[in-house]
């Protein structure tokens, strides 16, 4: 399987989301942040145009009006108990 530059960017872009987020968690939790909340992993599928977007920008208050997804996409859905990261996989074309 041949990933596209474009492709392969947008994976660097998300590892690097993720790494940056853990290091900011960490370092809240080190300046006397003692709460810190639990984190699950979900992946979102669906068909093309189903809403799969528009449910999580509206979950993490983003601007509803999105375009389509293209490869996949990386959100933190902040619960009052926990967090919960989504993977949007979208169109793959």
């Amino acid at each position: 399987m041949s990933y596209s530059s474009c492709q392969t960017c947008q994976l660097a872009c998300a590892v690097l989301k993720i790494l940056f987020s853990r290091c900011c968690r960490s370092l809240c939790v080190c300046l006397g942040n003692t709460t810190q909340r639990p984190e699950y992993s979900a992946i979102c599928l669906g068909l093309e145009g189903a809403g799969k977007s528009t449910i999580l920008a509206t979950l993490t208050n983003e601007d509803v009006s999105v375009s389509s997804t293209a490869g996949f996409a990386l959100k933190a859905v902040g619960l009052p108990s926990a967090i919960l990261n989504v993977q949007e996989l979208g169109d793959m074309r």
